[in-house]
């Protein structure tokens, strides 16, 4: 069978050659752009800002635990200066740590009270009732010292006995038996741990513990308590060190360290608690 012969293509006319280029070209253009559209990253300055807005997560601090508070105690205030030397004044420098050393042991978890924490005048029994109007952890007293040029470094001062008012209220918290009397010695424990680690903490010249039974801060306190010298104002050298932030964050951290040391070991049950018989009195000797 003969093939059917097709006829020939029509003739389109040159401008309708060209009209169909171009319809292909826009649509081919229409296409890559919306491609590149829907496949680009967004602007670095759009992650930045994303990033921006979300707030830091917050670093958690240690829990206080409820309980007896710590007492520090930042010596004189008002119109009491303490130690005037150098043109400094004791009173100044006494709150800049014992507030730093709030401050440390908050951070640290610990309970904290401050007898005073701005410039003003405390009297001496007043501070020893702020001590005894609730059970205490420890008090601390921050104080510098005074002396000849050449004397420097640091001491710390404990109290034993103290007033009998107080020996007899602490003897019958612990539960002393009859016939027996109590020795506390946490304050001269205490002192000496602090003692040890500001001196590590600081570099000073190591003074000593030192028990002075008369110092009126410590010897009507219930609880343990302790005096810190923490260096000499009237030697100019040591002046200048004590007015650095360096030195005194060390300081404060030696403090923090040594009464964080202490209050571990005194959770023991009758730590520093010495029951012992009365001392007997000598006999006056017999007149021949």
């Amino acid at each position: 069978m003969p093939r059917r012969k097709l006829p020939p293509p029509p003739v389109r006319p040159p401008y309708y050659i060209a009209r169909c280029l171009a319809t292909l070209a826009l649509g081919a253009v229409v296409w890559i752009g919306s491609a590149k559209v829907a496949t680009s990253p967004q602007p670095e300055t759009a992650v930045a800002e994303v990033v921006a807005v979300v707030p830091p997560v917050p670093v958690a601090s240690p829990a206080i635990v409820a309980g007896p508070a710590i007492l520090i105690d930042p010596g004189h205030g008002g119109a009491d200066p303490g130690t005037v030397a150098g043109g400094e004044y004791e009173k100044t420098w006494t709150l800049k740590v014992g507030t730093a050393l709030a401050d440390e042991l908050r951070r640290r978890g610990w309970p904290v009270e401050l007898t005073r924490a701005e410039d003003i005048a405390v009297a001496l029994p007043d501070r020893a009732v702020v001590a005894n109007r609730e059970p205490r952890l420890a008090m601390v007293s921050i104080h510098f010292n005074a002396g000849g040029p050449e004397a420097a470094g640091v001491e710390t001062y404990y109290a034993w006995p103290k007033t009998p008012e107080v020996m007899a209220r602490v003897a019958s918290v612990s539960g002393v038996p009859a016939g027996l009397s109590l020795r506390d010695d946490r304050g001269l424990l205490l002192a000496g741990a602090l003692q040890a680690s500001v001196c590590a903490a600081t570099g000073s010249k190591n003074r000593g513990a030192r028990n002075d039974p008369a110092l009126l801060v410590l010897n009507r306190t219930e609880c343990p308590a302790v005096l810190v010298e923490c260096g000499f104002l009237t030697n100019p050298a040591e002046c200048e060190t004590i007015k650095t932030d360096a030195w005194r964050a060390k300081l404060v951290h030696g403090l923090a360290d040594g009464l964080e040391s202490w209050l571990h070991a005194a959770k023991v049950e009758g730590y520093g608690l010495v029951m012992e018989k009365p001392a007997v009195p000598a006999a006056a000797p017999v007149a021949p």
